[in-house]
């Protein structure tokens, strides 16, 4: 049996919607949005890129191959108080590996390393942590790298300025639970015509454009566009974007790595003569993400964190 709106027989691109509209007021997340800006940043600050807090006497992080990582970001936790289960104190930081996959494909998971200092000791000076910062080895292929400047400097360094609040944000088509999820509510609805996720329904509309213009609504929040100070996609917690495929495979709406701990977005500024900088890119504008067992945030444990980064 159809559903039913107003009395009478709802049609296919009614209902297609309807699930839509359903699944996303039911499965929203606090997420906490940050901009980039140039501006000077201190050693404990939020910042993309730069140099990182690191503790005296310990050494500069090494991939399996005892290359060292390159520092991606650093939060100061402070910053991140109007996310709830989230640290409210200390630094969280980000490395990544330099080879051409930028440290994804590592079965030690080595290729990256993510900390969490609940403290930081304040007789440590910027001085001291660049120099046990690692010169950067000419034979490194930094063509993917997401920091690197025109001149292949990698000296990038950006200013993180987070929301004042957090906002409630509808789950992404790209996350690979919207499809169990919608799929489960349609076929409660619609028996007769089973579907396995939001693409099938275009064999049911229309025209395809019913579907393509709802995953669009779901994607506008990550399209990279001009401004730095509006860059959608730049956030912890919430729900992550994919250029590709969720990285979490699973055939339920189960996922142990539940909780987006960081994600930052290929991120551009417009210049006055129509030309971009890109100030952030992954590959060929794609988006960086790192995971985490919402059980073990909340236990602030940061033993197994999941990193992935895909492009078109």
């Amino acid at each position: 049996m159809r559903a039913i709106e107003n009395g009478g027989l709802m049609s296919e691109d009614a209902l297609i919607k309807q699930v839509f509209d359903e699944v996303r007021a039911a499965n929203q997340r606090p997420m906490l949005h940050y901009t980039l800006s140039k501006e000077p940043v201190g050693l404990c600050d939020s910042k993309v890129g730069g140099v990182p807090y690191l503790p005296l006497g310990e050494e500069w992080p090494l991939d399996s191959c005892d290359d060292p990582l390159a520092f991606l970001a650093q939060i100061d936790c402070a910053d991140l108080t109007p996310l709830p289960g989230f640290p409210h104190e200390g630094l969280l930081q980000f490395f990544i590996g330099t080879d051409i996959v930028m440290g994804t494909s590592d079965e030690e998971q080595r290729g990256f390393r993510v900390y969490y200092r609940e403290s930081v000791d304040d007789a440590v000076t910027e001085e001291d942590v660049a120099a046990r910062m690692p010169d950067v080895d000419p034979d490194i292929d930094y063509e993917n790298y997401p920091l690197c400047d025109e001149d292949d400097s990698c000296d990038a360094l950006y200013k993180m300025t987070f929301d004042a609040e957090a906002t409630m944000q509808p789950i992404t088509c790209a996350d690979g639970r919207f499809d169990v999820i919608y799929a489960r509510r349609w076929n409660e609805l619609r028996p007769d015509l089973p579907l396995k996720g939001l693409y099938d329904a275009c064999d049911y509309a229309s025209d395809e454009d019913v579907v393509y213009d709802l995953i669009g609504v779901s994607d506008e929040a990550f399209d990279w566009n001009g401004s730095p100070d509006e860059q959608p996609g730049n956030q912890c917690g919430g729900y992550p974007s994919f250029t590709q495929d969720d990285c979490r495979a699973r055939e339920d709406d189960s996922c142990e790595m539940d909780t987006l701990l960081f994600q930052l977005n290929t991120t551009v500024k417009e210049r006055p003569d129509g030309k971009r900088d890109f100030w952030v890119c992954w590959g060929d504008a794609g988006v960086g993400s790192f995971f985490i067992n919402g059980e073990a945030l909340a236990r602030r444990d940061f033993s197994r964190v999941e990193y992935y980064w895909d492009c078109y």
